[in-house]
């Protein structure tokens, strides 16, 4: 059980140096062609809410695992700090492999037309959640959690992503495949439908 329980020793060099790294990305960071990437990162809804920027309520604290425990009745005081996690989040997004040449004027085209619930996602987004997903294992690996529900005095143990929020992005009741009038159907919210259509088969 050991060898599939967290913490996994992931490398943390560049969360303890990011002066090697985030001059890199001060440029594009203003420039129009990644506004896209940019403006969900540090201004929109992926900034406030799934990163945390409107609530500050990212899990962990800016502590490594080896520190001591030190007695601080405001554990606010520690939190991690979101602008480096942003200032990752950014460059891992290009280096996964977006570049305006390829998706900017599709990410701009979903922006325009399809930015409603249950619409079609950016390609950008896509990159945005793998990155994020990248650097919550990489700090849940080597930094100290705190309870959700008692952040302000507890630290404690993380042992898996369902305690975190989007932890688990996985949706059961999200269908392969549907037909639009469908939504406007459906007389409750279901977590399970018994029946799924598989396109192709």
């Amino acid at each position: 059980m050991d060898k599939i329980l967290p913490p996994y020793e992931s490398d943390i060099h560049e969360l303890l140096h990011p002066d090697t790294w985030r001059s890199s990305i001060i440029e594009k960071k203003s420039l129009k062609d990644y506004r896209t990437i940019s403006s969900s990162i540090y201004h929109w809804d992926f900034g406030r809410y799934i990163i945390g920027t409107n609530s500050q309520s990212f899990p962990w604290l800016n502590r490594l695992l080896d520190e001591e425990n030190k007695e601080n009745k405001f554990l606010r005081d520690e939190k991690f700090d979101l602008s480096l996690i942003q200032d990752w989040i950014f460059k891992r997004v290009l280096e996964l492999g977006w570049k305006p040449s390829l998706f900017k004027d599709y990410d701009l085209l979903i922006n325009r037309h399809y930015s409603h619930y249950e619409s079609i996602e950016r390609i950008g987004k896509k990159y945005q959640m793998i990155a994020y997903f990248e650097i919550c294992a990489i700090i849940s690996d080597n930094y100290k959690f705190i309870n959700e529900k008692t952040y302000l005095d507890e630290i404690g143990s993380y042992n898996g992503p369902w305690q975190i929020s989007h932890g688990r992005d996985i949706d059961p009741s999200c269908l392969l495949e549907y037909q639009k009038e469908d939504i406007y159907e459906r007389e409750e919210d279901l977590w399970w439908y018994p029946f799924l259509k598989i396109s192709g088969i």
